[in-house]
């Protein structure tokens, strides 16, 4: 958590970010009160009953709120290593170590969720939450023509 100091990012590892990440400093400015801001997918239940690896899709509280968080470090003493290593994984993406006040709110374009919701064109994070065009299944999902640019452009900096 930085030394418990400043503002930390977190995103899972499933989303291609378009958006500049910066411009999210002017939201957290706005309310240097909160402990994390994230997209509050309200009244969000998955499509599928299963997720990607065909794993059990569970539906609970505060659904994808932790897959894109900015942390306010200097309120998050209590994630130590020893508190997360022993805290049930719903707990805490559930946010049960916080208040609801406490959770501040990221505009809904910084969280999209690719096959289970509409993208608008101005979105600026897509989450491949289902799976994405790296799996052959969703190889031609919303947002697969960006994911194959940047891929080509990696291996293409790694051969020279």
């Amino acid at each position: 958590m930085s030394n418990y100091k400043g503002y930390s990012l977190f995103l899972d590892c499933d989303f291609i970010v378009k958006g500049d990440v910066a411009d999210l400093l002017n939201i957290i400015k706005k309310n240097k009160d909160k402990t994390i801001w994230c997209v509050k997918h309200k009244n969000y239940l998955p499509k599928q009953k299963r997720k990607f690896l065909k794993e059990k899709q569970l539906p609970y509280q505060k659904k994808n709120w932790s897959s894109f968080m900015i942390y306010n470090n200097k309120k998050c003493k209590k994630l130590t290593p020893s508190f997360i290593e022993k805290a049930n994984g719903l707990y805490l993406h559930q946010f049960k170590w916080l208040k609801d006040k406490e959770i501040g709110s990221l505009p809904p374009v910084w969280n999209c969720l690719v096959g289970e919701q509409k993208i608008k064109k101005n979105y600026k994070a897509l989450h491949f939450t289902l799976g994405g065009p790296y799996f052959k299944k969703y190889r031609y999902c919303y947002g697969s023509k960006i994911w194959f640019y940047f891929k080509k452009l990696t291996e293409e900096g790694f051969q020279k």
